[in-house]
Parts: structure tokens; sequence; C-alpha cells
């Protein structure tokens, strides 16, 4: 398992209304390694503006993911 986090600009346009702010992003990933260089997972990830975290607009994303190590 992974966590991920990250501080950003979130620009949201819903209803003909538009908002730019700070925002935070939180994530969880599950990876399987195949070889000791590249893994197949999934990851879930929460979007959101840094003054107003539990509500509207909250964004999820899940999906899978390659990831690949060099050293």
């Amino acid at each position: 398992p992974s966590l991920e986090a990250g501080i950003g600009v979130l620009y949201q346009r819903f209803a003909g209304e538009s908002a730019t702010n700070l925002g935070v992003l939180f994530g969880l990933g599950l990876d399987y390694w195949l070889r000791d260089w590249i893994s197949l997972g999934v990851a879930f990830h929460y979007h959101a503006f840094v003054t107003n975290l539990a509500q509207y607009p909250v964004y999820f994303d899940a999906g899978p993911r390659v990831s690949v190590r060099w050293p």
C-alpha cells in the first residue's frame, strides 16, 4: 500500500458558476509488483478545497495504475 498527499490549485465549474481555490489531495494506492521495476495496481483519491474539506465540491476518483521504478 501507498499513501499520497498533495496541495495545489483546484478549478471548479458547475451550473454556470466557477471557483478557483487552494485544494488538497489525499490518496491510497495498492500495488502488485510484477518484477522489481514494474507494478500494477489501483488508486483512490479525494480532492477538496482547503476552505471547505467536507462539503461540495468534493471529488473522488479511482482507477488502475502502472508504476515503474528505476535506480
